[in-house]
């Protein structure tokens, strides 16, 4: 698994870094033969983690396991 990490720079908010992150980084989790890419926590309700659902397949860890979800 790799996880990533997350800055803001609002100067470049128009700029979608945040999608060349994350594109940049399945890039490497297939590089790397890796089987997953944690994007960190995400709340349905939190505007600025929305995001994260544009990426599936999702596994949500629901009572201690993980379960795929379609979004």
């Amino acid at each position: 698994m790799v996880s990533g990490l997350y800055l803001f720079e609002p100067k470049f908010s128009g700029y979608s870094l945040g999608v060349y992150a994350v594109l940049w980084q399945i890039e490497q989790v297939t590089l790397q033969q890796k089987e997953f890419l944690y994007l960190g926590f995400w709340i349905k309700a939190c505007k600025k983690m929305a995001y994260k659902s544009d990426y599936q397949p999702i596994q949500l860890l629901i009572d201690n396991q993980w379960i795929e979800m379609t979004i």
